[in-house]
């Protein structure tokens, strides 16, 4: 059982079915829940991120943890720092892959929280067309 899971979000489509995915992990498995986002900017536009991670929150069965920390120059660096200080035992994020690509790509980020990361990363599908389960899937990462 995992008993603690970290949850990148910047609020787009990928992260949120990222998040939606955490919870029903979490309702069949038990454990707890940190949603976290980092903020890029400074100041955000529109609603305050704790307010949004909040309401996301919501769906959740056991109120998640919200944190919010600043980026500084590396969002993977601070995602993998906030799940060393949590001791989180699974990281969950969303693919954001490109679509244009000849093979489907995971984004800058996830690929390398994937590849420095000392726990479990789970990347959960969202936009991003993902090969047969027989296929190959080392083209999402590339090298």
């Amino acid at each position: 059982m995992m008993t603690h899971i970290l949850v990148a979000t910047d609020f787009n489509l990928c992260s949120l079915l990222a998040v939606q995915h955490t919870f029903n992990l979490t309702r069949a498995l038990g454990g707890h829940v940190t949603l976290l986002h980092v903020r890029e900017t400074e100041n955000d536009d529109g609603e305050p991120a704790a307010v949004l991670l909040q309401k996301l929150g919501r769906q959740a069965r056991r109120t998640p943890e919200c944190v919010v920390r600043p980026c500084g120059a590396d969002v993977a660096a601070v995602i993998l720092q906030v799940a060393n200080d949590l001791e989180a035992e699974l990281i969950v994020m969303g693919a954001h892959g490109r679509q244009e690509a000849p093979h489907p790509v995971l984004g800058r980020t996830v690929q390398q929280v994937m590849r420095a990361a000392v726990v479990p990363v789970q990347v959960v599908p969202g936009t991003l067309k993902l090969p047969h389960p027989g296929g190959r899937w080392q083209v999402l990462v590339g090298s």
